[in-house]
């Protein structure tokens, strides 16, 4: 089946293989467009929770009603293991657009490692550094950053190396017109 973006991909997933899930950086695109994508994937799966670590967007988002948001910083070993107490293992891992956004990669996804089971998906996508899309973007401004947030560009075999550090394998990898999308799982080999 072929899906028009990875958000539909996401929400296929999550319907046709039940559990928890968390949308980690649930709120970070909120001031431009609301808590559509968390809604979307809630829709599909009342069984999610959201994190991320603005604290001012996740207020913002309990006064819309989002009371399944926390504060958390995925990059902090003490607040993921506090998350892992409260709501046990994920089936479904949300990454979306965060990843450029992170310092400390191999800490976020050592941390995302241990929030999954055998069975779980985590789902990743980022600009990808190898788009037509960003590419013509970067030319016309004639300038490299998208996003003045953006700390690190990726590409399919960058991805693949950071996720193989932290003992997770990619399983399915697509790209869409300016992101790069990987659905991933726990690998028993290094």
């Amino acid at each position: 089946m072929k899906f028009k973006t990875y958000v539909h991909r996401i929400t296929h997933e999550m319907k046709n293989k039940p559990g928890k899930a968390i949308h980690i950086g649930a709120v970070g695109a909120c001031k431009r467009k609301g808590f559509t994508r968390h809604q979307e994937y809630k829709k599909s799966n009342p069984n999610i929770i959201g994190i991320d670590d603005k604290a001012k967007l996740v207020k913002r988002a309990h006064n819309k009603g989002h009371k399944e948001i926390f504060v958390a910083d995925i990059t902090n070993k003490e607040q993921v293991n506090k998350i892992i107490e409260k709501h046990g293992t994920f089936e479904h891992l949300i990454l979306t657009e965060v990843s450029e956004h992170v310092g400390n990669l191999t800490m976020m996804f050592d941390n995302i490692y241990s929030m999954m089971t055998d069975t779980s998906q985590l789902y990743i996508s980022t600009p990808n550094i190898r788009s037509d899309y960003v590419i013509k973007y970067w030319q016309s401004q004639q300038r490299y950053k998208v996003n003045n947030d953006h700390i690190a560009w990726f590409c399919i075999k960058t991805i693949t190396t950071l996720l193989k550090r932290s003992n997770l394998t990619i399983v399915h990898s697509r790209e869409y017109k300016k992101s790069l999308f990987v659905i991933a799982k726990r690998s028993d080999k290094c």
